[in-house]
């Protein structure tokens, strides 16, 4: 996870939305940075901490001036076209476009 953090005192609300550390391979908060995005410096830290390189990821954010610094490190990027409310409903899919269809492989 990679997240402008809202703040984690009094209270750690990822914790609350069941989205804290041992849900993810590696959890980056700008909170505990000090550097937010869009920022490639973030974006990098994010890498650094997954042992993976631009091209292995895939950034998905839902506000747009925060992919080009992904994409200056090689990392796919894609905004979703529609978003359930603002906190996403995990039941529903979501509509995304991901830059060069059949291209990427998960393992």
């Amino acid at each position: 996870m990679l997240s402008n953090s809202f703040g984690l005192e009094p209270y750690n609300p990822y914790v609350t939305l069941g989205m804290w550390e041992d849900a993810f391979d590696a959890v980056i908060l700008s909170e505990r940075g000090g550097v937010r995005k869009p920022s490639s410096v973030i974006d990098q830290r994010a890498l650094d901490a997954l042992g993976l390189t631009g091209p292995e990821c895939v950034f998905v954010d839902d506000h747009a001036q925060n992919l080009p610094p992904a994409e200056a490190l090689g990392i796919h990027s894609a905004k979703p076209l529609h978003l359930c409310g603002s906190i996403p409903d995990r039941t529903r899919s979501h509509t995304m476009r991901l830059p060069s269809p059949g291209s990427l492989t998960f393992a």
